[in-house]
């Protein structure tokens, strides 16, 4: 997790928008498993940046992952509150895709 924190300082246009759903995802399934305390999840405040600057590129089922990972970490013991920031503008490109996403792909968002 230190490397990838280094990265996201170092290189954060190296992170695409699969990379920070990724990211997101696994801090999710941690925090959903019981992690309380992790470096990765130490690392969310630095990607909701990236996500932020990436949310335009986007496809939609990273859209999709991201709000649904935002979601779920938000409703956990653990809140991240600098998440809360990428949530608008991710769904602004869920808005613009929504006419090629998947039924599963609408229900994650339309969840999240």
């Amino acid at each position: 997790a230190e490397r990838v924190f280094e990265l996201l300082f170092l290189r954060p246009d190296d992170f695409n928008g699969q990379d920070i759903a990724n990211i997101i995802w696994s801090c999710s399934e941690l925090q959903a498993r019981g992690a309380t305390v992790s470096p990765l999840l130490d690392i969310l405040p630095v990607l909701s940046e990236v996500a932020m600057k990436r949310a335009d590129v986007m496809n939609k089922q990273e859209v999709a992952n991201v709000m649904w990972s935002c979601a779920m970490l938000q409703k956990g013991d653990i809140p991240v509150p600098a998440l809360l920031k990428v949530v608008p503008l991710v769904s602004a490109v869920a808005v613009k895709l929504a006419d090629t996403m998947t039924a599963q792909s609408i229900a994650n968002v339309l969840w999240a």
